[in-house]
């Protein structure tokens, strides 16, 4: 569990200081699928080392690149007699990580960096409850971490946490659904637009280099389907050449001020 959390741990780092969002969804011929959200901090990088006027030293030996998908899963299913041994309550918080998963794709020779967290769902109607397992494993597993407090007392990151809060998404009759709802109450209303404030705040906050990084922020959102693609609603989405995958690109801080721009309808093919 200490390499679980060391993992969890480096997540919540790039949370802290990403460049760019990827909400990637993979659904399956029966319907179930994968939900990974991940968080690239490579371009956040190169712009701090230009800034600071810092260049890479040639003679420094490079790691490896890394290039792996972790199923938490089969790490439980690998330890289940240590598992059996522990307390009860113990037991449940592993239990809720088996959907969990974590992929991590690290290039030190090109600055890439970016890495995956997400869940495996049964029906698209499920992935709100997928998002909670998600929560509550980042939560169990950075209790005792203080960079995840300073994470969660971040404007940024909580805006990146909340960026499905009240999204809908439907899989039915050939046709997917994003849908943004926007608030009703004057109480969740006021809380949006005091969220947007924080955020431009924060920014401010951290300087002319940093600012320059966050307006290039990108929220990107990429779905994998078992059939091909007949049409979308949105004008910026882009279709794969097989057919089955479409990509949208949109700007991190135009997303959070109008959420309603991620809307789409996806048609597929009979």
């Amino acid at each position: 569990m200490k390499k679980i959390q060391l993992l969890f741990g480096i997540l919540v780092l790039v949370l802290m200081s990403s460049c760019s969002f990827t909400e990637e969804i993979t659904i399956n011929p029966d319907g179930s699928g994968e939900f990974i959200m991940s968080y690239d901090m490579s371009t956040m990088l190169r712009t701090i080392q230009e800034a600071e006027g810092k260049k890479r030293d040639l003679n420094k030996k490079m790691s490896a690149p890394v290039d792996s998908v972790l199923y938490y899963n089969d790490l439980i299913i690998g330890k289940q007699d240590s598992i059996s041994k522990l307390p009860l309550e113990e037991q449940d918080k592993i239990k809720k990580l088996k959907d969990i998963i974590l992929k991590i794709k690290m290039n030190e020779a090109t600055n890439e960096m970016i890495m995956g967290f997400g869940s495996t769902f049964t029906t698209i109607e499920d992935l709100p409850n997928a998002l909670e397992r998600i929560n509550s494993a980042k939560a169990i597993s950075n209790k005792d971490n203080p960079q995840y407090d300073k994470m969660n007392e971040s404007a940024i990151a909580k805006s990146s946490e909340g960026a499905l809060e009240h999204v809908t998404f439907t899989y039915k009759n050939n046709t997917f659904s994003r849908i943004y709802t926007a608030p009703e109450n004057d109480e969740e209303k006021e809380q949006t637009t005091t969220d947007i404030e924080d955020v431009n705040a924060e920014i401010s906050e951290m300087g002319d280099a940093f600012k320059e990084a966050f307006d290039l922020m990108t929220y990107n959102i990429i779905y994998h389907f078992p059939k091909k693609i007949t049409s979308t609603t949105h004008k910026d989405a882009v279709i794969s050449e097989d057919g089955k995958t479409l990509t949208l690109k949109l700007k991190f801080l135009e997303l959070i001020e109008n959420p309603d721009i991620s809307s789409l309808n996806v048609f597929l093919e009979q």
